[in-house]
């Protein structure tokens, strides 16, 4: 049979380019095994995951195993297979490792071959858009130096107003007490709008009072007839997070009111970002500089941002994305903090008495200093083990962006170095790392403040990441979670 020309042009074309696929796939296989003779390399302990639950799991997040993913499905994993171990199925194929060498390598050593997820960026971009945490290379570069200046100065943890702030937690729990004079509480929903109200007005200058207007029918904070801001917040970060889990079917993954609560924190975001690009002058640009430079309390973050970024989209995609941070991470920390204290008693009267005696009896506070806290170490250690067992951050996903080695993890006993392919994906579950029986001790999974005494974990402790892109607020907020005990106790 005789092709016509057109069609044998383009049988020559496929079957040249078969060939050469063919023989860059060969290529490329006999290069990583140079690799992994050359560096002893071995392949991790892998296991499979069925095709038909993971895609139903993955469009209908309400058929996944009830109770806690983090306890019931990813430790026993871990348990299972090991702290290094391979996931593979349609959605995923992912590396799971706990091993402090191997979190160093990658957000440390090698900090520039491993990228943020390509669905982390995709899942976050409704709510988020292109902010700091979905961008890389020069452009992350670029615009981590403009933020994290910003949050190492020491006035972002000196808010005059951050005592009114307290004492409206505490009316907010004075309301609807029973006789006893206690009542039950939601610890998120308490922290939460703490946070809420003391983070809006260091990132915008206003605060939204929502724990002054917490029992009214319609708060200040409404952006939708039946949504206010922090449930907006939740919803959209909820949403994201369901989408991000689905990995390459993000996209079919919409729930109720997801978009709507998107677009309209970021509406609701734009009239500060506007006010603060018209504010934005020469002489107020000299005196934002005079004001970050002393320490003036009425430092607004927005305003710092504006003489850095003009781009008003890229403004609002900043706020809310440390909006979110800023809401989440101190309100879980606290409210695992608080509730870690309420059964361990013996623990909070330690804590108590160190407070006491540091600042003095409840009539007669004193005013505090970064200074004073330094003299309470017992009130470090307390943070730190909430940290450790209920980390801010459980999951930590980087994607190699070449062939790379990490130094364990191979093998049957994962001793051994791995290879990891070039896109492929690698989750550090720190929630796992920071409970390990061999890094902790026998009692890893118990609250026991007084093991860090003189303790130095290095890389067994990451709570909020490491290396370059370890979180920025992860010190500025020290100052507010310090009053608060101080306060509480």
């Amino acid at each position: 049979m005789i092709l016509k020309p057109h069609f044998s042009v383009l049988f020559s074309f496929f079957a040249v380019t078969i060939i050469w696929l063919l023989i860059g796939r060969y290529c490329m296989q006999r290069r990583r095994s140079k690799i992994k003779r050359q560096y002893g390399c071995e392949e991790p302990v892998a296991s499979h995951l069925s095709f038909v639950r993971e895609i139903v799991a993955a469009i209908f997040p309400s058929t996944r195993p009830k109770g806690d993913y983090l306890d019931n499905v990813i430790l026993s994993r871990f348990d299972q297979h090991g702290n290094t171990h391979k996931l593979k199925g349609f959605l995923v194929d992912t590396l799971w490792t706990a091993e402090p060498e191997n979190a160093k390598a990658m957000l440390s050593q090698n900090f520039a071959e491993w990228n943020t997820r390509p669905y982390f960026r995709n899942s976050w971009s409704p709510l988020l858009g292109s902010s700091i945490a979905a961008t890389e290379g020069q452009e992350w570069k670029s615009r981590r130096a403009a933020v994290a200046p910003i949050f190492r100065s020491p006035q972002v943890a000196k808010i005059s107003s951050l005592e009114s702030h307290i004492v409206n937690l505490f009316a907010s729990l004075d309301d609807d007490e029973n006789e006893s004079g206690t009542k039950p509480v939601n610890a998120w929903e308490i922290f939460g709008r703490f946070s809420m109200d003391s983070n809006t007005e260091l990132l915008l200058g206003e605060t939204l009072n929502t724990q002054l207007q917490a029992h009214r029918t319609r708060s200040s904070d409404q952006i939708l007839p039946d949504l206010s801001l922090a449930d907006a917040l939740n919803l959209a970060a909820r949403g994201c997070n369901q989408r991000m889990s689905a990995e390459r079917l993000s996209f079919l993954v919409n729930p109720p009111n997801f978009w709507d609560a998107c677009k309209s924190l970021r509406l609701w975001t734009l009239p500060f970002v506007n006010s603060a690009v018209r504010k934005k002058t020469k002489p107020q640009t000299s005196a934002l500089k005079t004001t970050i430079a002393s320490g003036d309390p009425r430092f607004v973050v927005l305003d710092a941002l504006v003489t850095h970024i003009e781009d008003p989209s890229i403004l609002v995609n900043e706020c809310l994305e440390l909006l979110v941070a800023g809401h989440e991470n101190p309100a879980a920390l606290l409210s695992f903090a608080f509730i870690l204290l309420a059964r361990h008693p013996h623990v909070l009267q330690h804590l108590r008495s160190d407070v006491l005696d540091q600042f003095g009896r409840e009539e007669s506070l004193r005013k505090d200093s970064t200074r004073d806290y330094l003299k309470l170490p017992y009130l470090q250690w307390v943070l730190y083990e909430a940290l450790r067992l209920y980390p801010t951050a459980p999951l930590n996903h980087r994607v190699a962006t070449k062939d790379m080695i990490l130094p364990k993890g191979g093998g049957p006993n994962g001793d051994c170095p791995i290879l990891v392919p070039q896109g492929q994906t690698v989750s550090i579950c720190v929630y796992q790392l920071h409970r390990r029986i061999d890094l902790w001790g026998d009692d890893a999974a118990i609250f026991r403040p007084e093991r860090w005494d003189g303790l130095r974990p290095g890389w067994a402790f990451i709570p909020f990441g490491g290396g370059p892109r370890k979180c920025i607020g992860s010190k500025c907020k020290g100052l507010c979670r310090h009053k608060i005990f101080k306060y509480m106790c």
